[in-house]
């Protein structure tokens, strides 16, 4: 396979992973938006067109309001709809409790998805076909050949596996988990399983207050000083007619994104270690 073809292929398997990337992080905030979102009113401060870029961005300084007060944000996007509200002075926007995720309320990124979509298909069968063409001159060529076809492959398909763009996921800022045990054994579990990665307290010295913090820390293997995040849930233990019930609240996050991570470390720890069941 000539350098030349392998530099090409290498090309195309940058963009193509590129947009994948970007697909998959509009999939999951349309998922956030839509299951966790909270729609209210923000105040317009400014309001402005860029049309130097292709295509023409739209820029919106707005205001609104947080438990902790007033907070100013500024949103871009190269969707039409916000050219109506040039003279308007408010906004529909949507919140996600216990995380930094602001979304207008009309944005969708269907024109962006779209054309991220057909990019990708066009691209994977341009690969394909490099690929082909590589996997037959490496077998006419000999071994080496074959093993820098047969690595760059591994490679190919392994990155693309990781961006792969769902459709579903599990993270909700309200989680229930379900069990037989009562309340005294989830919380004595809770506290005597957790340690390392995750961190069981009370929230408050009050006694009559009932929640506890539930907080995940990860980091990643060989990067532990810079590739780290955390997430914290506020607890709350009730009783049921079969045992108890064990409701997770997103509290904060450091890394808004990795939530389905957190979400699914969550559940292998409730499973393995307290023999509680997600509900929903």
């Amino acid at each position: 396979m000539p350098i030349e073809m392998y530099i090409m292929a290498a090309v195309c398997l940058l963009t193509d992973l590129v947009c994948r990337f970007m697909l998959k992080r509009n999939l999951y905030k349309l998922y956030m938006k839509k299951e966790n979102g909270r729609v209210q009113l923000a105040e317009i401060k400014k309001w402005r067109a860029i049309y130097y870029t292709r295509p023409v961005l739209y820029e919106v300084v707005i205001q609104y309001m947080t438990g902790g007060g007033k907070k100013t944000i500024t949103i871009t996007t190269s969707s039409s709809f916000l050219k109506k509200y040039k003279n308007e002075k408010s906004i529909q926007i949507v919140t996600v409790p216990g995380t930094n995720f602001v979304f207008l309320a009309e944005e969708k990124w269907r024109v962006q998805n779209i054309e991220l979509w057909i990019v990708i298909f066009f691209l994977s069968i341009f690969i394909v076909i490099l690929l082909l063409i590589g996997f037959l001159q490496a077998w006419s060529m000999g071994m080496l050949q074959g093993a820098i076809f047969l690595s760059f492959l591994l490679i190919y398909l392994k990155l693309r596996h990781i961006v792969r763009p769902q459709m579903h996921y599990k993270h909700k800022t309200r989680m229930k988990y379900v069990t037989d045990l009562s309340c005294e054994e989830i919380i004595g579990k809770l506290r005597h399983e957790a340690y390392n990665d995750f961190q069981f307290v009370k929230e408050k010295e009050d006694v009559k207050d009932n929640m506890y913090l539930f907080s995940i820390d990860w980091k990643a293997p060989f990067y532990q000083e810079y590739l780290r995040a955390g997430v914290r849930y506020r607890v709350l233990v009730t009783p049921s007619q079969t045992g108890s019930t064990v409701w997770f609240y997103l509290s904060e996050c450091s890394d808004d994104y990795a939530l389905e991570q957190f979400a699914e470390k969550l559940r292998g720890f409730m499973e393995k270690k307290i023999g509680a069941f997600r509900d929903e």
